[in-house]
């Protein structure tokens, strides 16, 4: 039966729904980074699972149920090139090991993606726009076109949806600061001050930088950091909880765009500049334009991509992995 243009349509949806299909990928690794067990499982375990992912178990009824789903999907919908059909088994189980690792990963850092997510995801990706939000008619087109059931698509676009959680894992530094504004010309420009004017401002400048350099020296002396804001810190909210300015996220590139906006003082970006200078646990004093800042860092959390493409991160990722598969 010929498909019409409409059904074309909702198959290259359903396709874009499904996420990217690491076919290159899973063929170059699967071959070289299925580890072999030397304490093979029992027979009764052989007969249960297909693989342990750091110990996680990957359920034969589970993988045979998405596998004969790719191999529909992969000969009959979208077929791949012959060669590559071969292949298909090995890359559903390369998806699943996947999976599991993003998900393992995502745990560490203290997140995880829900099936209500990837459910949400499928409603306004497809379902809301192909199906006029009738899920019913959603999940019979799945079993009459795809021979797949809607579990098997969350499931699917988990994985796009742990890639891109992980993908937005930035640099974040939890920051902890001192403010102490600079006088600034209130009446007229600073070009249009009289000498005495000028130096009158200047010198309760003088006093705004050596307040901050007093304090900067107590929190180099090891002071509660906590009091010395309380005491000294010229803003007034970050002051009544002891300077904690909470987490900044600095960019993994010279390309993104630093969010000084949301900052609750002036600063530029010489200010992000010595962020990017210190260690968890240091402390620094520095001059913006309209004050001064003392700043000492909390916890780091470090982009796990950093600079590297996904791919890149996965494959390093997958060969430090413990896996045993048992096909």
């Amino acid at each position: 039966m010929q498909l019409s243009s409409r059904g074309w349509n909702k198959i290259l949806a359903l396709v874009i729904v499904a996420g990217a299909v690491f076919v290159a990928l899973a063929i170059f690794l699967y071959p070289k980074l299925v580890s072999k067990s030397p304490a093979q499982p029992s027979e009764e375990e052989r007969a249960d699972i297909v693989a342990l992912v750091n110990g996680e178990e990957i359920g034969r009824d589970e993988f045979e149920a998405r596998a004969a789903a790719d191999e529909y999907f992969y000969t009959v919908i979208s077929p791949l090139p012959e060669a590559e059909q071969a292949t298909i088994r090995d890359r559903t189980l390369e998806e699943m090991i996947q999976e599991k690792l993003l998900t393992q990963f995502l745990s560490q850092q203290g997140l995880s993606v829900t099936d209500d997510e990837a459910r949400q995801r499928i409603k306004e990706i497809t379902v809301d726009t192909q199906f006029d939000g009738d899920w019913q008619l959603y999940e019979q087109e799945l079993q009459e076109i795809y021979r797949t059931t809607l579990d098997e698509v969350i499931r699917t676009v988990r994985i796009d949806l742990l890639r891109e959680k992980i993908a937005a894992l930035r640099n974040a530094q939890h920051v902890f600061g001192i403010w102490v504004e600079k006088n600034q010309p209130q009446v007229i420009a600073y070009e249009s001050m009289t000498p005495e004017q000028r130096a009158q401002l200047e010198g309760l400048n003088r006093e705004k930088k050596e307040k901050a350099e007093r304090a900067f020296a107590r929190v180099q002396a090891g002071e509660d950091f906590a009091a010395i804001a309380r005491e000294v810190s010229e803003h007034e909210v970050s002051a009544k909880n002891g300077g904690d300015l909470g987490e900044v996220v600095l960019p993994t590139d010279d390309a993104s765009v630093l969010d000084v906006e949301s900052f609750p003082f002036p600063v530029d970006v010489g200010f992000f500049d010595a962020l990017r200078e210190l260690g968890s646990g240091e402390a620094k004093l520095y001059e913006g334009f309209a004050g001064y800042f003392i700043i000492k860092i909390g916890e780091i959390q470090q982009a796990p991509l950093g600079t590297q493409s996904f791919e890149e991160w996965y494959a390093a990722l997958r060969v430090q992995a413990d896996v045993k598969t048992f096909l």
